[in-house]
C-alpha cells in the first residue's frame, strides 16, 4: 500500500481551472492529447511538499514521471 497522498478533488478542479486546459510543464493543450492530464505535487511530499494549490500542477503523466525521476536524483 502506498503512503502517497491523494490531492483533494476540490484542489484538482482549481488546478485544472488555473491551467486553462494546458500542461503547466510544457504548455501542450489537453484537447489534442489522447489522455486526460493529471494533477500531481510539484514538490514531492517526500521532499517537504504540501497538498495545497500552490504545490499542485496539471500535466502529462509522462512529464510528471520525468520530474519525479529528477527529484529522486537530487
Amino acid at each position: 500500500m502506498s503512503s502517497r497522498s491523494k490531492i483533494s478533488e476540490f484542489i484538482q478542479k482549481q488546478v485544472h481551472q488555473r491551467a486553462k486546459c494546458l500542461c503547466e510543464y510544457c504548455h501542450a493543450s489537453e484537447q489534442w492529447q489522447y489522455v486526460q492530464f493529471t494533477v500531481d505535487h510539484i514538490m514531492p511530499l517526500s521532499l517537504g511538499g504540501t497538498d495545497n494549490l500552490e504545490n499542485s500542477g496539471v500535466g502529462l503523466l509522462s512529464l510528471q514521471s520525468q520530474e519525479d525521476k529528477s527529484a529522486d536524483s537530487n
